[in-house]
Formats: C-alpha cells, structure tokens, sequence
C-alpha cells in the first residue's frame, strides 16, 4: 500500500479502504462499502443498547427497588437517545478516538 499511496502510510484504515475502493470492481465495491457501514451500525448499536440497559436496569433499577418491566424498557429507550445524542456531540468536538479516550481516562482517574 505504501507504494501505491505513501501518503496514506500514518493512516492504514483510511489506506485500506482507499486501496479497496479503487482496486475492486463496481459491484463487489458496492458489497464492500454496504459490508463496512453494516458493521459499523452493528457495533453502535451494539454499544448504544448495552449503555441504556445498564442506566435503566443497573443504575435506575437498584435505585428503584419496584420498578416495573415497562418503565425499566422505558428508561432504556429514553437512555438510548440521550447516548446517541451525546455521543453525536462528543465525536464533534473530537478528531481522533484515542485523544477521547484520554480525556475519558482523566476523568475516571
């Protein structure tokens, strides 16, 4: 890759795709690219349900011994969407992961 594109050599996931895109013909390209952003969907998903399900059942639900089922699916709904949009936000303000996980360190320290 580094032949092909040496300026792409600090960044290999963005190499990756670039090399990808440009080598694979246009319907295996659109396989590609349908593939990646799945993936990349699953894993939020993924991530966004298990932190509403931990505010709702975990923090919510040992707070509030009686809660019933459908105010605990409730509040993993609502939790859902504020992760979202915080997450939203935050990938805004940042540029690069790791310097997010370095503050998100700080802060847990």
């Amino acid at each position: 890759m580094d032949a092909i594109h040496p300026e792409m050599a600090d960044n290999p996931g963005l190499g990756y795709v670039t090399l990808v895109l440009e080598t694979l013909p246009v319907g295996i390209r659109a396989l590609f690219v349908i593939a990646l952003i799945g993936s990349a969907i699953s894993a939020l998903d993924s991530y966004l349900l298990v932190g509403g399900t931990i505010a709702a059942y975990d923090i919510y639900g040992k707070l509030k011994k009686n809660a019933t089922p459908k105010q605990l699916l409730l509040l993993t709904r609502i939790a859902i969407v504020v992760l979202s949009v915080v997450g939203l936000l935050v990938s805004f303000r940042v540029k690069v992961a790791m310097d997010f996980f370095i503050i998100m360190g700080s802060i847990w320290a």
